[in-house]
C-alpha cells in the first residue's frame, strides 16, 4: 500500500463530508469498542494482503458486511467475515443495515443493496433514508416519495418534504400546505393545515396561520381536533402523557385526550420527569405531579430538575438540596451547585470548586478555581490559577489525586488515560499518566494518542513515530513519519516518506514482529 500525506488528508476530509451527507443523519449504527472483528481470525497473511489493499475498515456488529475503503481507488465497498469482497469498491457511501437493506451511493445518486449485497435500487435517487416499517424515503428532483423492499416506488416522488412514517402516517407537504398519507401513499388527513408535525403516541399538533396569528390545535389519527385550533397560542410536543400549552403569556399542561391537568396560571414550566412537573408562579418554583397535585410548595428562588432522587433549589442567594418530600437533605450554604451525577455534585463557595456526595460529605474542598466531573471515568478534573496560565490535574472520586495539577491541559480517555499538555509560547509537550495516576511518558513528546487495545502512538520532538504498550513498553520503535492502526487486522502499517514524496510502508504485528516490507 502506498499512501502519501495528501492522500491521507484527503481521507480524512472524505469521512468528514460522509457525516455530513443525507446518509449521515439517519445512520443509527453504534460502534462497540470491545466487539471482535471476525478479521481477526484469518491466518495472518490474509490479514497482511486486506491491509495492503484497503486503508479503513468499518466492523459494526448489526452489519451482516464489513465497510472498506480501497487505497487505489478512495471508493467504499463491503467484504465478508473471510475478507472477500461481496460489493465492489466503487461507492462514495454506504449506509448501515436497517431491516435487511444498506443505503448507497455513488456519483451524487442513491440506491439501496439487500443483505446478499446485490442492488435493489440501482442508484438514481438524490437521497435515501434508512428503512422503517418496511418503507424508505427517497428524494428525486427536490420531491420526496417512498420506495418498499423490493424497490418500488409506492409513493411517488410529488412532496416538498422528507416522509418519515410514525404510528403508519407520515407527514407530507404538497403546495404548501401540512396533510398525512398513508404507508400506500393515499391521503389519510386533508392538505389543510400551514404547519404540522408528525405523530406521535397517536397524536400530532397542526396549526393554522403563521406567525402572532398561528393557531393551535392537536388532531388524532383519524383527523379528529383533541385541541380544537386556535384554543392555545402555543402546543408543545407530548412527553410522558403530557404537553405544554401557552395562553396569553403563561403556561400549563394538558393530557392526551385534550384535558388541562395543570391550568395556564404559571409564569414558566419544565417537564421534569414522568411524575413530577417544575413550575414558576409569581417568581418562585415549586413541583407538581402529573395530575397537577403540589408535591414541593412554591417556595424556591431558583431550582433545578430532580437527579438521582435530589433536586437543587436556591433560597435567596444560597443553594442546597431536597428530596421528593421536600425535606432538606443539604442545607442552603452553597453559592451554586450543579445536579448529581453518579452520586456526586459540583459545588461553588466564594468563587471556589469542590465537589460532594448525596449525604453532604465534602469528596474534595472548594478550593480549586474549576471542577469538571469525568462522567462514567470516576474521577474529576481540577484546576487551580497559576503564575501565568491555570494549571489542572486529576483527583478521585475519594478526593485521592490522581494526576498532580501542574499542567496546562488534559484530555481523559474512556481507558482511563490522561494524556497531559505543558505549554510554552512556541509548541507544547505532552506526557501520559494511566488511571492509577502512575506516570507512563513524562511531559516530553510532540504527540500521544492512545489507539485502543492497550496501544498508545507517541511522536517523538524529533517527529518521528512509534507504538508503545500501555505499560509504557516499545512495540513499534519510533522510526516512523506515521503508523495507522488497523484494530480490525491486528497490524500497524507504518509509513516512511522518501525524498521523492512517496511513501513506504512496513508492516508489524502487535507483538512487534516486522511481517513485510
Amino acid at each position: 500500500m502506498k499512501m502519501n500525506k495528501i492522500s491521507l488528508f484527503l481521507l480524512a476530509v472524505f469521512c468528514l463530508l460522509s457525516v455530513a451527507c443525507g446518509f449521515a443523519a439517519n445512520d443509527t449504527r453504534l460502534y462497540n469498542p470491545d466487539a471482535k472483528s471476525p478479521l481477526l481470525d484469518l491466518p495472518l497473511v490474509k490479514r497482511l494482503e486486506l491491509a495492503k489493499k484497503y486503508v479503513k475498515f468499518d466492523y459494526y456488529e448489526s452489519n451482516p458486511y464489513i465497510e472498506v475503503l480501497d487505497a487505489e481507488t478512495e471508493k467504499w465497498g463491503l467484504i465478508d467475515a473471510g475478507g472477500v469482497e461481496v460489493l465492489p469498491c466503487e461507492y462514495d457511501y454506504i449506509s448501515d443495515f436497517h431491516e435487511g437493506y444498506a443505503s448507497v451511493e455513488i456519483c451524487g445518486k442513491c440506491g439501496l443493496i439487500d443483505e446478499d449485497a446485490k442492488i435493489v435500487v440501482p442508484c438514481k435517487y438524490d437521497n435515501f433514508l434508512r428503512f422503517n416499517d418496511g418503507l424508505a424515503a427517497v428524494c428525486l428532483n427536490g420531491k420526496w416519495g417512498a420506495v418498499n423492499c423490493e424497490g418500488k416506488e409506492v409513493v411517488a416522488c410529488v412532496y416538498n418534504t422528507e416522509l418519515i412514517f410514525s404510528d403508519g402516517l407520515a407527514l407530507a407537504d404538497r403546495s404548501g400546505k401540512y396533510g398525512y398519507i398513508d404507508m400506500q401513499g393515499k391521503e389519510v388527513i386533508p392538505f389543510k393545515y400551514d404547519s404540522a408535525r408528525p405523530f406521535v403516541y397517536g397524536l400530532a399538533q397542526v396549526a393554522f396561520g403563521c406567525g402572532e396569528e398561528k393557531r393551535y390545535g392537536v388532531i388524532d389519527r383519524h383527523g379528529n381536533e383533541v385541541v380544537p385550533c386556535g384554543k392555545y397560542d402555543g402546543i408543545g410536543n407530548f412527553l410522558y402523557g403530557l404537553a405544554e400549552v401557552n395562553l396569553n403569556g403563561k403556561c400549563g399542561f394538558i393530557d392526551k385526550s385534550g384535558k388541562e391537568v395543570v391550568p395556564c396560571i404559571y409564569d414558566d414550566c419544565r417537564t421534569v420527569s414522568d411524575s413530577l412537573l417544575m413550575l414558576e408562579s409569581g417568581d418562585k418554583w415549586g413541583f407538581l405531579n402529573n395530575d397537577g397535585r403540589e408535591i414541593v410548595p412554591f417556595l424556591y428562588d431558583d431550582a433545578e430538575a430532580y437527579s438521582e432522587g435530589l433536586a437543587a433549589v436556591c433560597m435567596g442567594d444560597k443553594w442546597g438540596f431536597i428530596d421528593k418530600n421536600n425535606n432538606i437533605v443539604i442545607p442552603f450554604v452553597y453559592d451554586g451547585v450543579e445536579c448529581f451525577v453518579d452520586g456526586i455534585a459540583v459545588v461553588y463557595v466564594d468563587g471556589k470548586s469542590g465537589c460532594i456526595d448525596k449525604t453532604g460529605k465534602e469528596i474534595i474542598p472548594c478550593r480549586y478555581d474549576d471542577v469538571i466531573y469525568r462522567r462514567g471515568c470516576g474521577v474529576m478534573e481540577v484546576c487551580k490559577e497559576g503564575m501565568v496560565r491555570e494549571k489542572c490535574g486529576i483527583v478521585d472520586v475519594a478526593g485521592n489525586t490522581v494526576v498532580p495539577c501542574r499542567y496546562d491541559h488534559i484530555v481523559t480517555y474512556d481507558d482511563g488515560m490522561f494524556i497531559v499538555y505543558k505549554y510554552s509560547r512556541k509548541s507544547f509537550k505532552c506526557g501520559l499518566y494511566d488511571k492509577n495516576g502512575k506516570m507512563i511518558f513524562k511531559c516530553a513528546y510532540g504527540e500521544i494518542a492512545p489507539l485502543g487495545d492497550g496501544f498508545i502512538r507517541v511522536e517523538k520532538r524529533n517527529f518521528k513515530t512509534g507504538i508503545y504498550d500501555a505499560s509504557g513498553n516499545v512495540v513499534v520503535k519510533p522510526r516512523y513519519d506515521d503508523i495507522l492502526y488497523f484494530d480490525d487486522l491486528g497490524i500497524f502499517v507504518c509509513e516512511v516518506e522518501n525524498d521523492d514524496g512517496s511513501v513506504t510502508c512496513h508492516y508489524y504485528d502487535t507483538r512487534g514482529n516486522l511481517l513485510d516490507c
